[in-house]
């Protein structure tokens, strides 16, 4: 249990950095880092990183619009919720 906790508090500690550094542009997709074909049967996948960056252009109408959500208003709350501070 100690050792839960302890990872917990420091993913918490590393929580407020996190999301201030967050930028969709540099997110990662499994389908992307591995060439979009299945491991072990090469069968093709769609690439997920094109269908939510679209979707996201389309419900923010940018994608710095978005990161700009996650830094002012989802990551505040967010971190409200744990009882971390936020500094933007």
């Amino acid at each position: 249990l100690v050792h839960v906790l302890r990872h917990l508090a420091k993913d918490l500690r590393q929580l407020p950095l996190q999301i201030r550094r967050f930028s969709i542009a540099d997110s990662q997709c499994f389908c992307c880092s591995v060439g979009h074909a299945v491991p072990g049967t090469l069968q093709q996948i769609p690439c997920d990183r094109q269908l939510v960056q679209e979707t996201v252009m389309r419900w923010f109408k940018g994608l710095e619009a978005f990161d700009a959500a996650v830094h002012e208003q989802l990551g505040p709350w967010a971190l409200a919720s744990t009882g971390l501070p936020y500094m933007s």
